[in-house]
């Protein structure tokens, strides 16, 4: 029986060796992200004079987020139970 302490996973250099197609896309999507937002930010307020809508989306968005990340994460925990019965 193993008794180390299980980490926590991160984008350290192991992730990135392991995973490498993966984190290439999480980090296109953030820098796509980091060059879309300030800007679309910046029309909707010269548009309504106001960040008003910008948090709106921005909290729309972010709850879209956890809803997509919860049914995946079910959807792994079910494959992963599938598999180890199969195996």
């Amino acid at each position: 029986m193993n008794d180390a302490p299980r980490r926590l996973p991160s984008c350290s250099e192991d992730q990135t060796t392991r995973h490498p197609v993966a984190y290439a896309h999480t980090n296109t999507a953030a820098n796509a992200k980091l060059l879309i937002g300030p800007v679309a930010a910046g029309w909707a307020y010269d548009q309504t004079d106001s960040y008003q809508v910008v948090l709106y989306v921005g909290a729309a968005l972010m709850m879209l987020a956890a809803v997509v990340f919860l049914a995946l994460q079910s959807v792994v925990k079910r494959r992963t139970a599938q598999t180890a019965q199969l195996q």
